[in-house]
Parts: structure tokens; sequence; C-alpha cells
């Protein structure tokens, strides 16, 4: 797996290149680029895809995918934002916001885990589900369901703290927390194992299924917090919120050199993929491009990040296989002199 794991890691350092060269070249055209305010700007857009990107990470890491991300966005904000418009405490709103995350995780994990429902199909179907009923709830009231929050509230998407936005600060510690549990915990280590070969780490004890259950409620409760910070920001919950944002999510994980394969990925590459995606969109925006060149570039990426995941796995695997061919010759060597 050494030459699986280099492979990654030259992915990640092109990406840095590439990062240092889209910077330099967009700051020659529109030295603006570069300002504190552009900046701040970017560092909050990170916060939205980024919270989302880290929970994903964990599930590409497992083997799975999940495609409900920008639909539990749009839930958590809706629950927290009709909670607080109807008197209830900040604290218990944030905390009922959490809690509807908790119900999409274990719902996709209990069907993925346990009904062995494929992860595309169930993910979709509460894509869609999640979707449709914050859509039917606001039909009364248009696109925005609820407005006007507490100034406590509004801090955590409008504040700084010096300098940095509260956002950003949130979006970072995130990061901090979770590349320590997936690189120094158990469950760090169980998401690995299970997305590596899932039965080799049912015979070595991890309970497979409920793990995962686990995995993909942390999902639902990053894409919830991203929603919490996007509505403080705003002051406003709207039906639109994170509308199409999984797809993103998942070209940050994947160009951050998560394998599409499982058992391969960090955060610190998420952090990476997410900053390139984020930098790119601000920069072909502020160029005045057309907003499809947007989606152009993040496929074209996606697609390249894809197929040097395969050829990285397919030099990892013919490297794995040749080592234990030899490995065998030389136990039939052995047993021949014997």
């Amino acid at each position: 797996m050494a030459d699986l794991i280099r492979g990654l890691q030259l992915r990640q350092v092109i990406l840095v290149a590439l990062l240092v060269l889209l910077v330099a070249a967009v700051t020659a055209f529109q030295p603006t680029f570069l300002s504190l305010a552009n900046v701040a700007n970017i560092a909050v857009q990170f916060s939205q895809i980024g919270l989302m990107a880290a929970g994903m990470t964990f599930v590409m890491i497992a083997g799975g995918i999940d495609l409900s991300v920008g639909s539990v966005l749009a839930l958590g904000a809706g629950v927290c934002g009709v909670l607080m418009t109807v008197g209830v405490p900040l604290p218990f709103a944030i905390v009922g916001a959490l809690l509807s995350g908790v119900v999409i995780g274990w719902i996709n994990g209990t069907g993925i885990a346990y009904l062995k429902i494929p992860a595309l199909i169930i993910t979709l179907g509460t894509l869609y589900a999640v979707r449709g009923a914050v859509e039917l709830y606001s039909n009364g009231s248009g696109s925005t369901i609820a407005q006007d929050f507490p100034a406590a509230f509004r801090f955590l998407g409008q504040g700084s703290v010096f300098g940095l936005p509260m956002p950003t600060i949130v979006t970072l510690l995130v990061y901090v927390v979770l590349h320590l549990v997936l690189t120094k915990t158990r469950f760090g280590r169980y998401t690995i194992a299970i997305g590596t070969d899932a039965e080799a780490a049912r015979r070595s004890g991890i309970l497979v299924e409920r793990h995962l259950t686990k995995i993909y409620i942390l999902s639902g409760v990053m894409a919830v917090i991203a929603g919490l910070l996007i509505t403080a920001q705003v002051n406003a919950a709207s039906i639109d919120l994170g509308r199409g944002a999984e797809l993103t999510v998942i070209a940050a994980v994947v160009v951050g050199g998560t394998s599409l394969y499982g058992g391969q990925g960090s955060i610190p590459g998420t952090f990476l993929g997410v900053t390139f995606l984020t930098i790119m969109a601000d920069a072909l925006d502020i160029l005045n491009v057309s907003p499809f060149a947007i989606d152009l570039a993040t496929g074209s990426l996606l697609l390249l990040s894809a197929a040097a995941d395969v050829l990285a796995n397919r030099r990892g695997l013919i490297a794995l296989r040749n080592r234990l061919l030899g490995a065998r010759e030389t136990e039939i060597a052995v047993h021949k002199l014997t």
C-alpha cells in the first residue's frame, strides 16, 4: 500500500502547486483578489462546504457516500429557525437542529448497514424526502422558513474574533478535532479498517454495522452545523440552502485525495480540496467568468482526480499482488528445501 499512499501524497502536492499558481495568476489580473475583504469572504465560503466535506471524508473513507447532506443542511437550518421564532431558547433550538441531523444520519446508516440498501439509493432517497419535507412545510411562507434571529445566534455567522470570521473559526476547530479522531482514536482506525476490507474488519471484532451508522450520523451532524452557520450569516433560513451542495462536497473530498474505493483519505487532504474549489470559484467570479464555467472547472477537476485515484489504486493493488506472489514463491522454495 506504500505506492498508493505515495500517490495520494503526490496528488496533494500537485494540488498545492496548482493552488499557488491559481492565486498568483488571478492576483496578476485582479489585485483586489487578495484584499482582506475578499480573503474573509473566501474563508466564510470555505466553512459552508468545508464542514459537510469533513463529515463526508469519514463516509467515503469507510467506502460509502452521502448524497443527502445538502438537504440535511436545509432541514437543520429550518428546524433551528422555526424553534427560535416560536420562543425556544437558543441552546435548545440548536440541540433540536442537531438532533434532526442525527435522525437522518441514523436512517441512512441503519438502511445501509443493517438493511443492506446501497448507499447511493438510500441517501438519494433521503435527499429528496428531506428536501420535499422542508419545501412542504414552507409552502405557505414562500422560500423563507424563518428570519430575524437573536444577536447571539447571528454572531455565529457574522461575528469575528481577532479579525477571523466565526464560521471559519468553528470550521477550523472541527477540522482539528476530526483529524485527531481519524488519526489518533479507535473510531478513526475502525473507519479506515472498514473502508479497506469490511469483512476482515468484522472478523477482527469490529461491529461494522454499528460503526457505519455512527459515521452517517456524524455526516448528518456536520451538515446541520454548516446549515446553522449559513443561517446565522444571512439571518434567515431558506428552503434553497444547500441545494446541489452535495456534488461540490463530494468533489472537494475526492480532489483532496480521499479514495473512491475507501480505506484512504485524510482531513488535511479534504482541507486542501475544499480550499482549492472555494478559491477557484471565487477567482472565476471575481474575473466575471460565466458561472457555468465554475461547474465545468469543478467537474473537470473531479474527473481528473477520479482518474488519478483509479490509477493509484491499480498501481497499489498490482504492487501488493506482486509482493504476495513473491512471498508465496519464497514460502514454496523454503518448503522444498526442508
